[in-house]
């Protein structure tokens, strides 16, 4: 029996989140409602409130769930190849969404986008890329990477705000901009400004 409900959980989920991504690429951002996902997904209004406190809610689970595990595989000592393979891991989940959704969800009216809509108290949402991205960097501190003092927060949310801009270069571009290369190129030089001069 518990199996079964689990089971029915994750398949609303799942029917909530396909009919989300159907809507935003077939009519973009603004007509992604509670209401239209609801009958999108043939479920209650209801069962939608279960599972997302509200639409902002929805759309920032496409940018917070599953990243804070990622594997990275450059060495604890490489900062700058580990926020680069953290952040290219979501941009790779971006294409695969596709590049219709993406133009639709890099939109000035989807508020998920804020780097702010994740923190609480000064601190980001547990389990986002952007809390992910700030215990990497107090990794690199630690180890000593770091120059001393540094704000390790605000360089967490400029380098989302990094890849928010590359990623809506990337759209405006229709896809043709080579992202990974652009990314890496601008991480690279922005955390060199605050690693420690061997």
């Amino acid at each position: 029996m518990a199996n079964e409900r689990t089971l029915k959980q994750k398949l609303n989920k799942s029917k909530i989140l396909d009919a989300t991504v159907q809507l935003l690429k077939e009519k973009g951002v603004e007509k992604v409602t509670v209401r239209n996902v609801c009958a999108k997904a043939d479920i209650a209004v209801g069962t939608f409130y279960y599972y997302f406190k509200n639409k902002d809610d929805l759309m920032f689970c496409f940018v917070s769930e599953g990243f804070y595990d990622a594997d990275l595989r450059s060495p604890e000592n490489n900062i700058t190849g580990r926020i680069i393979e953290l952040y290219m891991t979501l941009i790779n989940h971006y294409r695969q969404l596709g590049l219709p959704f993406m133009k639709s969800f890099y939109s000035n009216n989807n508020l998920a986008l804020s780097a702010y809509m994740t923190e609480t108290d000064g601190k980001f949402q547990m389990n986002s890329i952007l809390a992910k991205s700030e215990d990497e960097m107090e990794k690199a501190c630690k180890l000593g990477l770091i120059v001393e003092g540094t704000d390790l927060h605000m360089i967490c949310k400029d380098l989302c705000t990094i890849i928010k801009g590359s990623v809506f270069e990337w759209c405006l571009c229709n896809g043709s901009m080579d992202i990974e290369t652009v990314v890496s190129r601008i991480i690279t030089r922005y955390l060199d400004g605050y690693l420690v001069k061997k």
